[in-house]
């Protein structure tokens, strides 16, 4: 909460210097904030003696809650962004973390398992553990290839609306971006009925294939309506991959090396990021959507791999 509070205050300032600072503070704030929090939820979790059952309503409430919660911050922005100019989102984002601030200041802490050793000790041990174990190998490839796939689709939807939607009047991108919060709330609720009928790892397979398809449309065809409806869709299986993934990884991961797992599955996540960024730069559209499509592919494959080996069989079961 504190290094958010500093990097959008820095936004303030006019210097490249700054600002570049504030990116680099922000990847360690990113870091922070996809690994700290769930690992604090599962060891409390575990903590409480709660059955482990619970954990997959826990991440389908929480992937529900964060599509309602950007809804309501992509409105809050705009009115910020209309009183304040292009200064004022960031500062409605200072305001929200001094609040979350302190609701984290009454929590009671909780260190989990820990193991003894520095911090390069802790990323080795997280290292050797996913050499040694192919389930969290596994598990790890497909985390980078969903979520680099996302990110990538994240830069590719806005030009891609641009390009097929009529010329007047422009598309409603504030508008069209809620809807997409929508869809990703559904999506968080379709992942319990989806994991009573194929388990999680059977849902996730699910969902890496449709998000394929999803993905070739726009290469397809160049209709609004219908790239306009992949779009949707995806944005469903993103809702459901939030959950499925935080499931699966409190099945997989040891509650010791939680936290640093989570942080080394983060390398090839961002180099496959980087990759996408710059083919949005450099290649044509359909070749961009082509390869999302086949990191979905691989992530598909890789899913399929780790529900048939033996753990996933007796997680499944």
């Amino acid at each position: 909460c504190v290094l958010e509070i500093i990097i959008n205050s820095l936004e303030h300032f006019p210097n490249l210097w700054l600002l570049l600072l504030g990116r680099i503070l922000g990847g360690i704030s990113t870091s922070l904030l996809f690994s700290a929090f769930e690992s604090w939820m599962v060891t409390e979790h575990r903590k409480r003696k709660f059955p482990d059952e619970w954990l997959a309503s826990t991440y389908s409430y929480s992937s529900i809650g964060n599509g309602l919660v950007a809804i309501l911050a992509g409105v809050l922005a705009q009115v910020a962004a209309d009183a304040y100019g292009d200064i004022g989102p960031f500062r409605l984002a200072i305001a929200l973390t001094v609040l979350t601030l302190v609701f984290v200041c009454f929590w009671k802490e909780n260190y989990g398992e820990q193991e003894t050793g520095d911090a390069g000790g802790a990323f080795g041990m997280a290292w050797r553990e996913i050499c040694n174990k192919r389930e969290i190998a596994l598990l790890g490839g497909v985390n980078a290839f969903f979520e680099g796939a996302m990110y990538t689709f994240v830069f590719m939807w806005v030009p891609t609306i641009f390009r097929v939607a009529p010329e007047s009047p422009p598309p409603p991108i504030g508008l069209i971006f809620s809807c997409f919060m929508i869809c990703i709330t559904l999506g968080g609720m379709v992942f319990t009925p989806l994991l009573k009928m194929f388990g999680v790892e059977g849902a996730t397979v699910l969902i890496s294939a449709i998000a394929i398809g999803t993905m070739l449309v726009p290469v397809l065809t160049s209709s609004f309506a219908w790239v306009f409806g992949a779009f949707l869709v995806v944005e469903a299986c993103v809702g459901c991959w939030f959950a499925c993934s935080g499931t699966m990884r409190s099945m997989y991961i040891p509650e010791a090396q939680q936290a640093s797992i989570m942080n080394v599955y983060r390398v090839p996540l961002n180099i496959l990021v980087v990759i996408g960024t710059k083919m949005e730069e450099l290649a044509p559209a359909n070749v961009v959507f082509c390869t999302i499509a086949s990191w979905f592919g691989v992530c598909c494959l890789l899913q399929i791999a780790l529900t048939l080996g033996p753990k996933g069989k007796t997680k499944a079961s």
